[in-house]
């Protein structure tokens, strides 16, 4: 299990990373896999239009054991 921290949308045209409401709300929700959170993640972002470039999803995620990494 893994909890996300916090999400963003990575760089997109501009160069920027951006932190969007719809990537937010996932903060404090756990998944069984880093892989499950930013496929369901991106697809909400795509779902929502606020993904328009289709930017890959960034998170940082604690682990069961405490520790945290970023993805």
């Amino acid at each position: 299990m893994i909890t996300v921290k916090n999400a963003w949308i990575k760089q997109g045209y501009s160069g920027d990373d951006h932190w969007n409401g719809t990537v937010d709300g996932f903060a404090g929700r756990q998944f069984r896999s880093v892989a499950e959170a930013l496929a369901t993640i991106y697809r909400a972002s795509v779902a929502d239009g606020s993904n328009a470039t289709n930017s890959p999803i960034g998170i940082t995620a604690t682990f069961a054991d405490g520790t945290t990494k970023k993805f």
